[in-house]
């Protein structure tokens, strides 16, 4: 490998490990979210052009360096905890929520933490819309709470029930379950929403518990699903590695001068 072939390596390696800091980064300061997904970087080796002699092509290795890959990881389960707030739900196992982001895009989440708000609508902390449908409808809507009084209960297949102050009860919408062929393929809008692409496949809906989806628990959260152990224990690893990287284009760098020089 040539000096220069060299200083190409290390700015790749640099590069690969700096998205891999990035990543972790992102991963610890998620710790507390509810719903995030913890990111992973797979790494894979560049092969550099083959060398041509004449009509024989040598078999020689010639490396490029190596790249980096992000994986969001997005169909792992969390840990689920109990909350004390009703419309706080989780999905255990398969599917994401179905949500209207602050930008009016369909989106899936998995971020539950969901509370009523003024107009009756239930938000989650990234401002996500709930979306369900209506007592035989088939159209997506947001659900809303009518009164702040209604006390609301979900079942694990998705049903909402509404409770009124005079001990009426209702069960105006369910909420369905979105899933994707692919999900690691999702497109992340933000750290809690995805949408699909056609790597991923189509967003479908279906109900709770069919189809190889998740029950929905209502009065609970997942948890985030970054490892804060194991995501230090990563940082140390990746430092060094961005460290010798460096060290060696600051190296192949100086060589390169010296050889100007003569």
């Amino acid at each position: 490998m040539s000096l220069f072939g060299g200083l190409q390596t290390s700015v790749a390696g640099v590069s690969a490990q700096a998205n891999r800091l990035n990543t972790i980064g992102q991963n610890i300061s998620n710790v507390s979210t509810t719903g995030f997904k913890a990111g992973t970087v797979a790494f894979e080796s560049m092969l550099g052009d083959n060398k041509t002699l004449g009509s024989v092509v040598a078999s020689d290795f010639n490396g490029a360096g190596v790249r980096s890959t992000v994986r969001l990881n997005a169909s792992s389960q969390g840990s689920i905890t109990t909350s004390t707030t009703s419309t706080n739900l989780a999905v255990s196992g398969n599917g994401f929520f179905a949500v209207k982001t602050a930008s009016g895009a369909t989106a899936m989440t998995r971020a539950g933490a969901f509370t009523r708000q003024a107009d009756g609508t239930l938000l989650n902390t990234a401002g996500d819309t709930l979306l369900g449908y209506t007592a035989g409808g088939s159209s997506l809507t947001p659900v809303i709470v009518p009164t702040s009084d209604t006390v609301v209960s979900v079942a694990t297949d998705g049903t909402v029930s509404f409770t009124s102050a005079a001990g009426v009860t209702s069960t105006p919408y369910s909420i369905p379950l979105a899933s994707v062929r692919s999900p690691e393929n999702l497109t992340a809008l933000t750290a809690d929403d995805y949408v699909a692409n056609d790597d991923s496949g189509a967003m479908t809906l279906a109900k709770a518990n069919t189809k190889g989806l998740g029950t929905i628990q209502g009065s609970s959260l997942e948890s985030s699903t970054t490892d804060l152990a194991t995501e230090l224990s990563n940082m140390i690893v990746t430092q060094r590695g961005y460290e010798a990287n460096s060290k060696v284009m600051s190296t192949t760098a100086d060589m390169l001068s010296k050889l100007g020089d003569l």
